[in-house]
């Protein structure tokens, strides 16, 4: 599966449901992934 994502196969963009700055990590990534996002949240990047 490694090897897929490295040669550009399959897209993971839209695996992920959540961009956020590294310094609102703990709140709007791994607080509301935590809480109210359980439903909603698969992958959440976070942009240094």
């Amino acid at each position: 599966m490694i090897e897929a994502f490295v040669d550009g196969r399959p897209d993971p963009r839209p695996l992920t449901t959540s961009t956020n700055p590294l310094e609102d990590t703990v709140e709007k990534g791994i607080e509301h992934r935590l809480g109210d996002g359980r439903a909603t949240e698969t992958k959440i990047l976070v942009k240094p």
